[in-house]
């Protein structure tokens, strides 16, 4: 008799072991799957390429590096426009920035119109190399007819980090 019930405890033991592996691996599909369905979703850990990554599949963006930007910003050629939303905008942005989240893009195109033709590049930025976000506005104002527009893939923190001036906020 003992037997029995020592067969019965190991199955039900068994049993409730495949359904937590089984709940597991169902909650992480579809966690993965909600991020790349988000129009920000996260940047997964691992070996990650800045050109392969959601939102960077454009190719054709030129890069421009904190050198290049400060030299336009001296020059006054570069229009500034950060992706990143409202409050981290207002706790500290690149001088003259134009606050363009990618949420809200349509809601700039007049805006940034009135820029076109003149003699300044577009150069998008947000957070950190690592950020997507750049890239996704850029893209946006492509395929809208604003090109050329270039990346600041250092962003905000590169930007900060070379004690280059900024607006707003404490940095």
């Amino acid at each position: 008799m003992i037997e029995r019930g020592e067969n019965l405890f190991r199955y039900k033991i068994h049993s409730a072991f495949i359904q937590a592996v089984s709940l597991m691996v169902l909650s992480v599909v579809l966690a993965l799957a909600v991020n790349i369905l988000r129009p920000e979703g996260l940047v997964l850990p691992g070996n990650w390429n800045p050109s392969t990554a959601a939102g960077m599949q454009n190719p054709g963006f030129t890069v421009v590096t904190l050198d290049e930007a400060w030299s336009l910003y001296t020059s006054e050629k570069i229009l500034f426009l950060d992706a990143r939303e409202p409050y981290a905008y207002e706790q500290g942005h690149l001088p003259g920035a134009i606050n363009v989240p990618v949420s809200r893009v349509e809601e700039h195109f007049e805006q940034l119109q009135a820029f076109i033709g003149m003699d300044v590049v577009f150069v998008a930025y947000c957070d950190s190399p690592g950020c997507p976000l750049s890239y996704e506005l850029a893209g946006l104002l492509k395929a809208h007819g604003m090109a050329p527009v270039s990346i600041l893939r250092q962003g905000w923190i590169g930007w900060y980090e070379a004690g280059f001036p900024y607006e707003g906020g404490s940095g």
